[in-house]
């Protein structure tokens, strides 16, 4: 399986509904963050412009001709076209040195106090404050200026001069008179005193830095969609895999208040700091279970929900009378332990026989999942040879038709024990007992203890967190228990949003600590993101207490707490009573 290979295709596919898709999605951040840009360019442009003065003046240009008889140049109207290229050409001659020369030399007699100011103007300057333009015939000359006074009186002399000097390039000179004869530009609009300011280009700085903001945040939004590996959905996977998806869990909250849950956390924090800290930010042996497992209270949906997996699991047995189901995941977090233990509870209560064993011997669960009591025996004691009697490992749950086998003490060769000839004994011993089996195991990007087993279960599940898991790493793992030979029957989507069935509104609406979805807050995964400092792209900060890269595993991710990987810290092991048994390790070394 290809799984780069598979991206790249995949990226390529961008059509309209993707785009429109993220646009609804992101439409009110992209007005908010657009209208604070748009204010912020705006008051920028006010604050820093100086506001100008403009005098206009305009002309209405006439063609000229040469008669023939004496070679005197004369207006001759009604060739719109000829006149049409002269005022082009006028644009060129107006600020030429010969208008700008008179220009700057003419007197400024009705405006004596700003006399000195006109003088001391250079022709550049002069020719930076007026600006030509045509329209067809018509000919417009602008004068801007910070001052609206000289801006007028400067637009007043080039009124008084440009005629005359337009008239002289094209060769009319028989009249006498400011206006005795037809000049070839007719004065249409004589400048005025400006009383309005322009120039400072707020309004078009605003609606550009509207555009910019919008823009950026869409654009951000795009490219985070279109390279986002996390899987949201079940169509996140199916172009990427064959393996099918046989369960989607909905979100199911604790019964206990999320302010409780809040308080209790902080309450661990303080008091206790674990070393080994699971995905939703609470120590694993300080994860409250209660009403987590399937009851009468339970919602509709989510029973509904474990029905249909069980139906999807049934029908992946092979025709085996006892099926052996495994269920893992890439990494911790994705919720695997409780979702397996109310699977088990589900197959019970269709009346099979269910026997559920915790096959997490680095970090067992079900034991407080069921309220069951730790020090008694477990796996690891029937395994190591400790407990002579397999049937005193079996307990009830409280749950009809359902039996568990904890995992027991904490043993220093797990990997091992799962190894042994003694497992493979135990469960062709149970399957005679049991209509179904079903084991918890650790994750198999971290340790390789799942498919130790792969020759004895019927089929692995791979749990994934919607919202939170990673579809290289789901890809990975699903490599590496193939390599291991295990059979992977389908994925079970876990915690997922069925209030929205929008996929981006899901994507980046739900929650989030960026403020922008499920990019950075998954409910009680909230520290857990794809980009938080927790993540794989924070070299594995997760679990930075534990390896070279922070996890630990068969990709070289270990970490030690004592003679244990993978497991409880020394505080976490204290607090449970699941003290490293001297009598497990000394049989355990024998085997």
């Amino acid at each position: 399986m290809d799984v780069n290979s598979s991206t790249e295709k995949h990226n390529e596919q961008v059509d309209i509904g993707f785009l429109v898709k993220i646009l609804k999605a992101t439409l009110i951040r992209m007005v908010i963050i657009g209208l604070i840009c748009g204010g912020a360019a705006g008051a920028f442009r006010y604050f820093t412009t100086t506001p100008t003065y403009t005098s206009t003046i305009t002309y209405y240009v006439n063609a000229v001709s040469t008669r023939a008889s004496d070679g005197e140049s004369v207006v001759t109207p009604g060739s719109t076209s000829a006149a049409r290229d002269l005022a082009e050409t006028f644009t060129q001659v107006i600020t030429s040195s010969i208008v700008t020369e008179d220009v700057l030399n003419l007197h400024l007699a009705d405006t004596a106090q700003y006399g000195d100011t006109y003088k001391n103007f250079t022709r550049e300057q002069l020719r930076a404050m007026v600006s030509v333009s045509v329209d067809t015939q018509v000919l417009t000359i602008n004068v801007t200026h910070a001052d609206p006074v000289i801006a007028h009186e400067v637009a007043k002399a080039f009124e008084r001069v440009v005629p005359g000097k337009l008239d002289y390039c094209v060769g009319i000179q028989t009249a006498t008179g400011e206006e005795a004869y037809e000049s070839v530009a007719k004065r249409m609009d004589s400048a005025e005193l400006d009383r309005s300011p322009s120039g400072r280009g707020s309004t078009t700085f605003a609606f550009l830095g509207f555009i910019l903001g919008a823009g950026l945040i869409y654009i951000v939004a795009f490219l985070r969609a279109l390279f986002d590996n996390t899987v949201y959905t079940e169509e996140d996977l199916k172009p990427y895999f064959t393996t099918p998806v046989i369960g989607q869990i909905p979100t199911w909250s604790n019964e206990n208040s999320k302010d409780e849950k809040k308080k209790k956390a902080r309450k661990q924090k303080k008091s206790a700091p674990s070393d080994y800290v699971k995905g939703d930010g609470v120590s694993s042996s300080s994860r409250d279970y209660t009403g987590r497992l399937l009851s009468k209270k339970t919602p509709f949906a989510i029973a509904e929900a474990f029905k249909l997996l069980r139906t999807n699991l049934c029908y992946t047995t092979k025709g085996e009378t006892c099926a052996v189901f495994g269920v893992t995941s890439a990494y911790v977090g994705a919720g695997k332990s409780i979702l397996i233990a109310n699977t088990a509870v589900s197959f019970a209560e269709m009346g099979k026989k269910v026997l559920l064993l915790d096959g997490d011997l680095r970090c067992p669960v079900q034991h407080r999942v069921f309220g069951l009591d730790p020090k008694t025996y477990g796996l690891s004691e029937v395994l190591a040879g400790v407990c002579r009697d397999d049937a005193l490992a079996i307990r009830p749950s409280g749950y009809e038709n359902l039996d568990v086998v904890t995992s027991g003490r904490i043993p220093p060769n797990p990997a091992e024990l799962l190894a042994s000839a003694k497992m493979r004994s135990f469960i062709e011993e149970a399957k005679k007992k049991y209509d179904v089996i079903v084991i918890d195991l650790p994750p198999i990007c971290e340790v390789t203890d799942a498919g130790i087993l792969s020759d004895v279960i019927t089929g692995y599940a791979f749990v994934i967190r919607a919202a939170y898991s990673d579809r290289r790493l789901v890809g990975m793992a699903v490599e590496t228990m193939e390599s291991l030979g295990g059979s992977v029957i389908g994925f079970i989507l876990n915690d997922v949003d069925i209030k929205s069935g929008d996929y981006y509104k899901n994507k980046y609406y739900a929650s989030g600590n960026y403020k922008y979805g499920k990019y950075g807050k998954y409910g009680r995964y909230s520290q857990y993101g794809r980009y938080s400092k927790y993540s794989k792209y924070s070299k594995y900060s997760k679990y930075s207490k534990y390896g070279k890269y922070g996890s630990y595993g068969n990709y070289g991710y270990q970490r030690k707490v004592g003679d244990y990987r993978y497991g409880y810290s020394d505080e976490e092991l204290s607090e449970q009573n699941l003290e490293k048994s001297e009598e497990v390790n000394d049989t355990s070394a024998e085997s």
